[in-house]
């Protein structure tokens, strides 16, 4: 678990027992082709972020902040907020 404040950075506060994203072997899919993904995830992901900015209105905004408020109400207790931080 991560914890965040603003000005201060973030900090580890726990640690799990997971060893980070494992894709089972039996997929068929090689550490090549997966990296080859991943890249692809983030240049599509990174488009996608900067069209929306660009392609954004008021009610976007508006969503947007409505969101921001709901993840401080929970600054003080992360594991409440999970669900706002997962929405759509």
């Amino acid at each position: 678990m991560i914890q965040s404040r603003q000005g201060s950075g973030s900090t580890v506060v726990s640690r799990t027992g997971a060893q980070g994203v494992q894709v089972s072997s039996g997929i068929g899919v090689d550490r090549a082709q997966l990296a080859n993904v991943y890249e692809l995830r983030l240049e599509l992901e990174g488009g996608a972020a900067a069209l929306a900015a660009l392609r954004r209105n008021a009610a976007d905004l508006a969503a947007m902040a409505e969101a921001l408020a709901a993840l401080e109400a929970h600054l003080e207790h992360p594991e409440q907020g999970v669900e706002h931080d997962v929405a759509t």
